[in-house]
């Protein structure tokens, strides 16, 4: 069996145990009793109560559209138990509910969500080891975590982490409607994707370890207290890259450590906020530019306030103007024969980057503080980290805070 276990802050959350019911599926029964065992999903559901867990036997269950009516989990009888069903999967937003599903495979179908939530007591889905045509929670209220899953289409959410993801095409996350209270950093962790695209101006990001053939910032959070990340990318042969030129309130961007398997091509021309290029919006899947694309420096709005730091990348930095005293955008960068030409130990020395094991970081996907060495193989006594905030500052007479979060299969 698996279940899911989060540690933040190094503390660990030891499981409340609540009055829930376990409901065992199997296809194979030419009946159930109606109240512990079922032959299809759609009626173990129909007969739970809130925070059940569903037990479905590994198989393929053909259904109507699952709709999942209050928090529960949904897991196979088998650890390594897969379960393909072929049906819609809509959950039910409800104030803190929190559904968990492990190894639900939907083929050509979809995970949707059934309407708004309440932005203050989100309605949590953790998906782990699951597969989908699409993931598609495009409104309010809903914080989705999808771990070591597989995205035939898209993902599309507006709060969350999607973590160590294969997306075959698109990882976008909107804006929530009014205003909200973000209580954490939203990340992108480990993924591979054909593209990236952020068109959130609430959302904190963190987008780090991916390899991806396409970025493209709309929109992001301007706040003179945070910053935004794209640290040790990979990015394909003749990748894309865009960020917003227009109506900017302020940069607050730090692109780190990232690495290129070839030319990149800078996209201009996006608006901030529009969630849309200025032009033709259809940009080349081929690897080749598309609209706004091409060969020249990265187009930035130079008259906006704020800072984009441009350091200890493969590549060298090339901005469509210079950086001067009078100049408000500040450019912080590191380019040409500046780079160190070794990945190992090559990236930003500040300590906030450092891999785990507390040396200088390694450039590209396996380095970092969300490198390869918080996912490890063997997963049966260890955890993921998935997001890890370093101190600023190591030294011993200096307080330390290290926040992190993680899952363990157990």
């Amino acid at each position: 069996m698996k279940n899911l276990l989060l540690l933040a802050g190094f503390l660990l959350a030891i499981p409340v145990c609540v009055m829930a019911t376990d409901r065992f599926v199997d296809n194979t029964l030419s009946s159930g009793n109606g109240t512990t065992t079922f032959n299809s999903i759609a009626s173990a559901v129909a007969a739970s109560d809130i925070n059940d867990r569903i037990i479905i036997a590994p198989g393929t269950y053909s259904e109507p559209q699952l709709l999942l009516p209050h928090a529960l989990t949904l897991m196979p009888s088998e650890d390594a138990g897969i379960v393909e069903l072929n049906a819609n999967v809509v959950f039910t937003p409800g104030d803190n509910y929190r559904y968990e599903v492990f190894n639900l495979e939907l083929g050509q179908y979809q995970y949707l969500y059934g309407a708004s939530g309440n932005q203050s007591a989100r309605t949590v889905v953790h998906f782990i080891d699951c597969q989908a045509y699409n993931w598609n929670f495009n409104s309010n209220g809903w914080d989705i975590i999808v771990i070591s899953s597989i995205a035939d289409n898209t993902i599309t959410y507006r709060h969350g982490d999607i973590v160590r993801c294969d997306v075959s095409n698109q990882i976008s996350l909107n804006d929530e409607a009014g205003p909200d209270p973000y209580d954490r950093i939203q990340s992108i962790i480990q993924c591979d994707a054909t593209e990236i695209r952020l068109r959130s101006t609430q959302a904190q990001y963190r987008v780090a370890n991916n390899y991806l053939q396409r970025l493209f910032v709309y929109a992001w959070n301007s706040s003179e207290s945070i910053t935004n990340d794209f640290l040790n990318n990979q990015f394909k042969t003749d990748a894309n890259i865009g960020f917003a030129t227009q109506n900017i309130p302020r940069y607050n961007i730090r692109f780190i450590n990232n690495t290129f398997d070839g030319g990149f091509y800078r996209c201009d021309g996006f608006i901030q906020q529009t969630g849309q290029p200025t032009g033709n919006s259809n940009f080349s899947s081929s690897g080749t530019p598309g609209a706004g694309c091409d060969s020249g420096p990265l187009g930035l709005d130079c008259n906006a306030p704020g800072y984009f730091e441009w350091s200890f990348n493969d590549q060298a930095g090339q901005f469509n103007c210079t950086p001067n005293s009078t100049q408000p955008l500040v450019l912080n960068h590191v380019f040409g024969n500046e780079v160190p030409s070794n990945a190992i130990d090559g990236g930003k020395p500040s300590h906030e980057f450092y891999d785990t094991d507390l040396s200088v970081n390694d450039r590209g996907r396996d380095g970092g503080t969300w490198g390869s060495a918080n996912f490890p193989a063997e997963l049966d006594s260890k955890a993921y980290i998935y997001t890890l905030d370093m101190p600023a500052d190591l030294f011993p007479t200096f307080p330390v805070n290290v926040s992190a979060r993680s899952y363990q299969r157990h």
